[in-house]
């Protein structure tokens, strides 16, 4: 990361196979019952941006995590009939989700649970 976490903040999304591009964030909200991030990824010369967003609520003493990845930009639609790529985000998505669990969990030295 080039900062704090903030709006304009830059890191480096690293891939497991290898390739890696610079993601930006674009909003952070830290409301005490409620976090959320999005961020955003410029391909081709900005002819297809990814997005995320993580949203994060505390209720009963459980945090709820939503974690969302969409594709924007003039070539987007391309992505979207590829069904080879489309495969390769929801995986991406799950992978990214549980990896959020994860990191929480450590932090947080707790218990949760995916449902759904």
């Amino acid at each position: 990361m080039s900062g704090p976490l903030q709006v304009g903040t830059t890191f480096t999304f690293m891939l497991k196979n290898g390739s890696s591009f610079e993601s930006r964030i674009l909003d952070v909200l830290e409301e005490e019952s409620r976090k959320s991030l999005i961020f955003s990824s410029s391909l081709l010369c900005g002819a297809i941006e990814l997005r995320g967003e993580i949203e994060m609520t505390e209720e009963n003493m459980r945090t709820n995590i939503q974690y969302a990845f969409s594709t924007h930009g003039c070539c987007a639609g391309f992505v979207s009939l590829n069904s080879n790529v489309q495969r390769e985000i929801a995986n991406g998505v799950r992978v990214g989700l549980a990896n959020i669990i994860r990191i929480s969990e450590e932090a947080e030295g707790a218990s949760t649970s995916i449902v759904g």
